[in-house]
């Protein structure tokens, strides 16, 4: 609980919104003589990312000084980069399922994924992939759920994606 309380106070899911990054505690488990928290690092800045880092390095510290060296221990893994940092390289993607959407009668909007997606493995490991919905609301918590309508919408918008890459290979 010390570990938590050194948290930046009101940086939680819950409490922030957009592009602003958060600590979520995942787990934590334990008994009468140890303990494990799991964390996520999350923010949309990658100068802020290793700030958070930065952070949970400081909380070790913090806690080893005062408890003693070796009390706690802190693994950093990083899972998740921020893809703007590749997809910003290839606009042809993003503007590609922007045409997708309008052709499917709806408008694009871009808002920010708080958290890791399929999308930022498969850019960073060399296909540029634009998150785009999935009809899913709630993710991850005990009311996630999906709109069928929605994943039937996003079907179309990926038909859309398809036909047009099916014409341009058919020019070639």
């Amino acid at each position: 609980m010390k570990i938590d309380g050194l948290l930046p106070k009101g940086e939680t899911p819950a409490d922030t919104e957009g592009r602003e990054g958060f600590f979520p505690l995942c787990s934590m488990q334990g008994n009468v003589g140890k303990a494990k928290l799991s964390y996520l690092v999350r923010n949309h800045d990658g100068i802020n990312f290793e700030k958070r880092k930065q952070t949970m390095m400081d909380i070790e510290k913090t806690i080893n000084d005062q408890y003693g060296l070796g009390t706690a221990k802190l693994k950093l893994q990083d899972q998740y980069k921020n893809m703007e940092e590749i997809i910003n390289k290839h606009p042809k993607v993003v503007e590609k399922a922007k045409e997708a959407i309008r052709k499917s009668g709806l408008w694009p909007v871009s808002n920010p994924v708080r958290g890791g997606t399929d999308g930022v493995q498969l850019s960073f490991r060399g296909l540029p992939c634009p998150n785009l919905r999935t009809g899913g609301y709630a993710m991850h918590g005990p009311y996630e759920h999906v709109i069928v309508e929605e994943m039937e919408q996003v079907v179309q918008i990926l038909m859309n994606i398809v036909q047009e890459e099916e014409k341009t290979y058919a020019e070639k």
